[in-house]
């Protein structure tokens, strides 16, 4: 479901903040506290991985699903890990700070946002590059229960929910019934998941996918990628 306005008025006067891609270009990403998600905590492992696994390979159209504002694909993009970015995200503020990064680093030959929930969203085309890292909880109880010290602190329970739980895992079904005709034939999946229940998203993988897990470092034992290509 698309979300178009700010969950609560408790964001209304959020102040926009600014963090800084890693790679040399070090690209101003915007952002403003509620919309603050995993991606700046996982973005430099992402490009590490990705780099590790597919040595010596430049991807050239990259989509980042599930973007927020997008801190993995601009860290991607400035890494030179792929040449062109799209990010698609169901909440429109965070879609706004995504198009003023793009805006503002001038990326507007190299990157593209859109709002949209789901894959189908994207007008037809083929991406050699996917990554994501969805909402990792089919209940917000299980996310309180999982995370622990981990959990985000001082976020409003709705916005948190938002950010955190997919709902009977219907955005990951929807993902995985569609994916395969965004991808091209050489094409590369990775998602961050939650450990807890990498086993369960696994049951979901389309067939003509398959897949292989790598455990995160920065957060042991809670945060597993999951490596899908074609089979």
């Amino acid at each position: 479901m698309i979300i178009n306005n700010i969950i609560d008025p408790l964001f209304a006067n959020d102040p926009e903040m600014e963090d800084m891609s890693t790679g040399s270009n070090k690209y101003r990403v915007f952002y403003r506290s509620h919309l603050d998600d995993q991606g700046r905590l996982t973005r430099d492992e992402i490009v590490d991985l990705i780099k590790a696994e597919f040595p010596n390979r430049q991807f050239q159209n990259c989509l980042e699903w599930s973007a927020g504002v997008g801190f993995m694909g601009f860290d991607l993009l400035d890494h030179g890990v792929c040449q062109h970015l799209h990010l698609i995200e169901k909440y429109a503020p965070a879609v706004e700070s995504a198009t003023k990064t793009i805006d503002t680093n001038s990326l507007g030959s190299k990157a593209t946002c859109q709002l949209a929930d789901s894959i189908t969203g994207i007008s037809p085309r083929q991406f050699d590059l996917i990554v994501a890292s969805p909402p990792q909880f089919k209940t917000f109880a299980l996310y309180n229960s999982s995370f622990g010290e981990y959990a985000l602190e001082n976020w409003y329970d709705a916005n948190c929910e938002r950010m955190c739980v997919d709902t009977d895992w219907q955005e990951h079904v929807d993902f995985f019934a569609h994916c395969l005709d965004y991808l091209t034939n050489d094409g590369v999946i990775v998602l961050v998941e939650h450990e807890s229940h990498i086993a369960e998203i696994e049951t979901m993988v389309t067939a003509g996918l398959t897949g292989r897990r790598l455990s995160s470092s920065m957060i042991p034992g809670k945060l597993t990628y999951l490596i899908l290509t074609r089979t």
